[in-house]
């Protein structure tokens, strides 16, 4: 998850000098929680698919555990050390201007 000015702040140093960036990998993001995770903080109902379902839906099924699950791991301190003004999910409601002000 990311604010869309968030991805620019990231993308920019790539195109002004290609060469400083090459070779490198980047997860752009401002939080790494997992579905639950994220209901709970906007106060929804997450329902999980039993694990019975997920085996009989084959393959297709391995990204809605994943989500469920485990999440993305972008490496949030490290975004952070880049681009401090890095936005969470908790930051949203009353901060979203944070992100832009640089």
């Amino acid at each position: 998850m990311i604010k869309v000015r968030g991805i620019g702040v990231f993308a920019r140093p790539v195109f002004e000098d290609p060469d400083r960036s090459a070779g490198q990998a980047l997860e752009p993001a401002g939080d790494e929680l997992t579905v639950p995770q994220i209901a709970r903080k906007v106060g929804k109902r997450y329902a999980t698919f039993p694990k019975a379902l997920l085996r009989l839906m084959g393959k297709g099924s391995r990204m809605l555990f994943w989500f469920g699950e485990s999440g993305y791991d972008a490496g949030i301190p490290a975004l952070r050390a880049l681009h401090p003004g890095l936005l969470s999910l908790d930051g949203w409601p009353a901060g979203g201007q944070r992100q832009d002000a640089r």
